[in-house]
């Protein structure tokens, strides 16, 4: 078996993949021709469904067409079904927090859900390898990052549907897939907005990492890597506590508005505060690539004020923290009182999860009195009243 094939059947037996139903994406680039290659090979003979999945996101013009053309010649080489995807309309970076490249990854990771789920298929696998590792640490540490976004990108990630995401070339080069697409002269497609300097992530994989390799550290890449390994063995030890917190701190929750319970979250220290804003934020669906580590402390700065100072009182609606011990300790997909799994109803409804609040009769006249109010990425406003913080998409 070839060495580069090896390899990544090591991967997906480390992540656990048991050779059922895969969905492959397919961009028509380097690293996911190589990975649709490896596994039409592992797949062979094999009793589970190998499928792949484009998506043509229409913003390169008859380059993306020409990806698509591409994708579809090779997938026929290859005897692997193809399901092909359209965004509904033109891709909009307001839809992704004012970047282009996020409101893409929104519509793509829709699709590929949505093409799991229609053909029941358990994983999706993407192509990402150790080079798109450290370029991600290294950007999000220019921008500002606490232990989650170390982590870097997850090489497995279940989502709430059952479906797996793994990605099974994290520990692998773009050198190693370039060496192993040139030794089967194996051809791809270039997306030559790769090579634009005028966004930041093209300037850190063509200008500033070769610089600190020539200049600092040969082996950066492989520091980076080591360094979000370390990340997310901590964040693993800590998950648990960040997902119990968080549903304590839950008031309620809707498709596009999160009330939380900011004198349950005063008693947290900074650190895991703002571990469990992320984890609610990335729950709601709402962009995380646009928050930096200033944002963040912002958001942990409002849950402060929303709670009185000493001395001056508890507003007679304000929530109350819930004592330890009292109730079941909620994990994510519980119900609080039962531990069974919570009914979900996203769409333009409301989910009560966390902390039981007094029913107050606030009358025609009386309003919620807002402390202060703020706009995050993503279009999301966060506005803190008393003992609360709520955040809702405008």
């Amino acid at each position: 078996m070839d060495a580069f094939v090896a390899r990544i059947k090591q991967a997906l037996e480390k992540l656990g993949w048991d050779g059922s139903a895969t969905l492959v994406a397919v961009s028509g680039g380097p690293d996911s021709v190589a990975l649709l290659c490896v596994m039409q090979r592992l797949t062979q003979g094999a009793s589970g469904r190998l499928i792949a999945a484009h998506f043509n996101h229409r913003l390169r013009g008859p380059d993306s067409d020409a990806d698509e053309s591409f994708v579809r010649t090779l997938c026929q080489q290859l005897g692997i079904p193809l399901v092909v995807g359209y965004p509904p309309s033109p891709i909009d970076k307001k839809t992704g927090g004012g970047s282009l490249e996020h409101a893409a990854r929104l519509q793509r990771y829709r699709f590929l859900l949505r093409t799991a789920l229609s053909y029941q298929t358990r994983y999706i696998f993407t192509a990402h390898t150790g080079d798109d590792q450290a370029e991600t640490i290294l950007f999000r540490i220019l921008r500002g990052t606490g232990l989650r976004g170390l982590c870097g990108i997850p090489a497995k990630r279940v989502l709430p549907d059952g479906i797996v995401i793994l990605r099974p070339m994290l520990e692998l080069t773009r050198e190693e897939v370039l060496e192993f697409l040139r030794s089967n002269q194996q051809e791809f497609r270039q997306d030559q907005s790769n090579w634009d300097c005028r966004f930041v992530r093209n300037r850190i994989r063509h200008v500033l990492l070769p610089l600190l390799e020539r200049e600092y550290r040969p082996h950066v890449r492989r520091s980076l890597i080591r360094l979000a390994s370390l990340a997310q063995g901590l964040y693993e030890f800590l998950q648990p506590i960040i997902e119990r917190n968080s549903q304590e701190a839950i008031i309620s929750r809707g498709f596009d508005h999160l009330r939380l319970n900011a004198i349950y979250l005063q008693q947290l220290p900074d650190f895991i505060l703002g571990e469990i804003l992320q984890h609610v934020w990335e729950h709601q669906g709402w962009p995380l690539g646009q928050m930096s580590q200033k944002h963040w402390n912002r958001l942990i700065e409002l849950v402060r004020q929303a709670v009185p100072e000493p001395g001056r009182g508890q507003p007679d609606d304000a929530p109350s923290p819930p004592r330890a011990g009292k109730e079941h300790m909620a994990f994510p997909g519980e119900n609080r009182l039962s531990g069974q799994p919570a009914e979900k109803n996203w769409e333009g409804s409301t989910e009560t999860v966390g902390p039981e609040v007094p029913a107050v009769d606030i009358g025609r006249e009386k309003k919620p009195v807002v402390i202060s109010r703020q706009v995050f990425p993503g279009n999301i406003l966060a506005e803190i009243q008393p003992g609360i913080l709520e955040l809702r998409v405008r």
